[in-house]
């Protein structure tokens, strides 16, 4: 029997859309072409964004700037799910 999980924080990576689409650009990967990844984006708004408010309602949703480097980023997420176990 598989044990229920219960979700205590979600995490919202706040990322301006020109700096995700240029990081992703930078990876060079072929399949990260900007008509892909402006439909992975349309994807996200549609699919994925609508569950931050069920979280936000909840008391649950954290979010972090991901503008900054990775160390920052890291460090942000850190502090909140630190803060969150305490």
């Amino acid at each position: 029997m598989q044990k229920e999980k219960k979700i205590d924080l979600a995490l919202e990576l706040n990322v301006d859309e020109d700096v995700l689409v240029d990081r992703l650009l930078a990876r060079k990967r072929p399949d990260d072409t900007i008509d892909t990844i402006h439909r992975r984006l349309q994807v996200y708004r549609e699919q994925t964004s609508p569950l931050l408010n069920y979280y936000r309602e909840r008391g649950q949703l954290r979010t972090v700037n991901g503008d900054g480097t990775v160390d920052e980023v890291h460090q942000q997420i850190l502090a909140e799910v630190t803060e969150k176990n305490q």
